[in-house]
């Protein structure tokens, strides 16, 4: 006949709460080598957990939790004021091609180019430097994200 022998939580349960514990589970364990040696384990685990001595920190760990806690949301804070800079920035575009188009006889005649390669070259030039106004802002996101104000 193969012997059952109590989980953990019930051999912990025997050590630490005798008066909850069950008295078929403390029967097996007071008769069984095998629960015995697993009992003294658990005791001899716990001395020495009580033995160690509590560690002393130099500050205040809540306090220096918390105010990481709201350094992080003023963090997220601050990346949501430049929601609208995309957007913002494409309305920018389009008025200026607006008004390239209107002046474009005008540009026409100042530089000799013919009419499409001239907006062919201002669509180009506006979008590389949208391209590098939206890289720059998210650099500068980055590296305001990486300071540690406190």
């Amino acid at each position: 006949m193969k012997t059952i022998h109590p989980d953990d939580q019930s051999i912990q349960q025997f050590i630490f709460d005798k008066d909850h514990c069950d008295k078929n589970i403390a029967r097996h364990i007071n008769a069984c080598q095998i629960c015995q040696k697993m009992v003294a384990g658990y005791q001899e685990l716990s001395t020495d957990f009580k033995a160690q001595e509590v560690p002393v920190l130099d500050f205040n760990l809540e306090d220096r939790v918390l105010r990481q806690i709201t350094t992080q949301l003023e963090r997220e804070k601050r990346s949501n004021r430049y929601f609208f800079a995309g957007p913002i920035v494409f309305i920018i575009i389009g008025i200026v091609a607006i008004l390239s188009y209107i002046f474009i006889g005008e540009m026409k005649y100042s530089f000799g180019i013919e009419d499409l390669s001239i907006g062919f070259i201002i669509c180009v030039g506006l979008l590389i430097v949208t391209l590098f106004s939206m890289d720059m802002m998210a650099t500068y996101k980055s590296k305001m994200n990486k300071i540690d104000f406190s």
